[in-house]
């Protein structure tokens, strides 16, 4: 008898002692368990479970008193995931908020089991509730963080946009001027024509505009949020811009040569940025080219499509680019200009990089002139059958 009541007292010490280790673990993973018995509705929560559902000492009910300890708008789902194990049997496992007394919220991850009898009726259920407050917090202050860095990465772009905002409205306000002079000068003459006066008008409308999309587009980047993105063709776009610039070309005796698809897929991105990348382009092949007689300077356009994304390219015969600086026209200040800023190639290297592109030059086999290259992803999915003329 002596040697059996010392075996028990050994025994009931070791049961002790591990369920002592049990709640220290709970505790310290923040873990509480639960178990209900279908027969007699009964729940049983350990202390820690209570402290985490914020319900005192004493349970007053059974499975559903238990789904009311949470936030009152989780409770209709998780009761929905609780009656499907309950018909079904197996494990159930649901993220909801426990309201707490100082007013604050709580969130934890409730997880268990659902046992059937013998006739495929719920017998007993047993469950785990987990604090995940501070994780969900992590998960908040990275998703946060995350933004203000994105936030922080735009304006720091803005310190170098600064540099480019004067190459980037030069262009269009040097138009409106110019076309400004010539209407007065036109007015003073003897030989005035309302079709070309208002020709002059078209101009410098949209040259203003083209001014105005470029500040748009700037204070786009700065703000929070997406850049709203659309369906583009590439081929109508480059139509487009070559129209734009058509007064620019023909004042500088520069030929233009498009070699365009037929049919070209859609790609996903900005209107306004793509179209500033390819006027970028445009312009840098056309003052590379001054130093060319007239009748030497070639501009060759094309598009085509290779292995899911649509490669662009522009052509010059101008002054090329130097060899140890070929592998760094996308970085900031770093022009093959005289009095050029180096921003206008990075920027558009940026705009390509958001859109899933990259931006990349060559010199010409020929030794006349570079050729410029951006490729953009296709949006897989959707091919038109026709060329559509981007708006």
């Amino acid at each position: 008898m002596l040697l059996q009541r010392r075996r028990r007292q050994k025994s009931e010490a070791a049961l002790l002692t591990r369920e002592k280790q049990m709640d220290l673990a709970a505790r310290s993973a923040s873990l509480g368990f639960m178990t209900w018995i279908e027969d007699q509705d009964l729940l049983w929560l350990s202390p820690q479970c209570r402290a985490l559902l914020e319900c005192g000492e004493k349970v007053s009910g059974g499975i559903w008193w238990f789904v009311d300890r949470f936030y009152f708008e989780d409770r209709d789902r998780i009761k929905a995931i609780l009656k499907q194990a309950l018909s079904q049997g197996g494990d159930f496992q649901a993220e909801c908020r426990v309201p707490k007394l100082d007013g604050s919220i709580r969130w934890v991850v409730t997880r268990g089991r659902v046992e059937l009898g013998d006739r495929k009726i719920p017998n007993r259920l047993l469950g785990v509730v987990i604090d995940i407050t501070m994780q969900r917090k992590m998960e908040s202050d990275i998703q946060q963080t995350r933004r203000d860095l994105e936030h922080l990465t735009r304006v720091s772009l803005m310190g170098e946009l600064a540099s480019a905002l004067a190459h980037e409205l030069n262009q269009p306000l040097a138009a409106i001027l110019s076309n400004a002079q010539a209407a007065r000068r036109y007015l003073a003459s003897n030989q005035f024509k309302h079709e070309d006066f208002n020709e002059i008008l078209s101009d410098i409308i949209r040259d203003d505009k083209r001014a105005g999309e470029v500040i748009q587009r700037m204070r786009t980047m700065l703000r929070k949020g997406d850049l709203t993105f659309e369906k583009l063709n590439l081929d109508a776009l480059v139509s487009v811009v070559v129209s734009l610039l058509n007064s620019e070309l023909i004042g500088r005796n520069i030929r233009v040569n498009l070699d365009l698809m037929a049919t070209s897929p859609w790609v996903l991105g900005g209107h306004v940025e793509i179209q500033q990348v390819m006027m970028n382009l445009i312009m840098n092949s056309i003052e590379a080219m001054e130093a060319r007689p007239g009748s030497d300077r070639n501009l060759h356009i094309a598009t085509h499509l290779k292995e899911r994304y649509i490669h662009v390219s522009v052509r010059d015969s101008g002054v090329g680019v130097p060899l140890d600086r070929i592998n760094d026209i996308a970085k900031p200040f770093a022009s093959t200009k005289k009095d050029g800023l180096g921003m206008g190639l990075a920027i558009c290297s940026r705009i390509l990089e958001a859109h899933g592109g990259r931006l990349w030059a060559e010199n010409n086999l020929d030794g006349a002139g570079a050729t410029f290259w951006f490729s953009l992803p296709i949006d897989e999915t959707v091919f038109p059958d026709t060329v559509s003329h981007a708006s």
